[in-house]
């Protein structure tokens, strides 16, 4: 994976890759980004979500982050396919909002009101 990174965040730790954020550490457990290219793998493999806080129902919520199999904390060369797609995932997330934003409309124009003209003095 090249130069990872770890920085306090939330109790836990981002894992960081080129100032991307793929993998997080909560609680003594590992998490990677997931998306809707990559999510049914982790889900296949019987993988847990990153669930945190409540939201304003009182509902748990349930991030896009996912612990890899059991399996790939056996080493670094199972560890790695799954990282990657982490990665992967941080790496489109980044494409898709450049995406969005040159998609978006302009802003509306908003006709500007001129000064009044001043009135002459008789």
């Amino acid at each position: 994976m090249g130069d990872v990174t770890a920085r306090k965040m939330f109790g836990g730790y981002g894992i960081y890759k080129e100032a991307l954020m793929f993998g997080l550490v909560s609680q003594n457990r590992f998490y990677l980004r997931t998306d809707d290219e990559t999510k049914d793998r982790f889900i296949d493999q019987g993988c847990e979500p990153f669930v945190f806080c409540l939201d304003k129902a009182g509902n748990p919520v349930v991030s896009k982050y996912y612990e890899p199999p059991e399996m790939a904390f056996a080493n670094a060369q199972r560890m790695r396919p799954w990282a990657t797609m982490g990665w992967e995932c941080a790496l489109r997330s980044v494409t898709t909002k450049a995406a969005r934003k040159k998609r978006a409309k302009p802003a509306k124009a908003v006709p500007v009101k001129q000064p009044r003209a001043k009135k002459k003095k008789p």
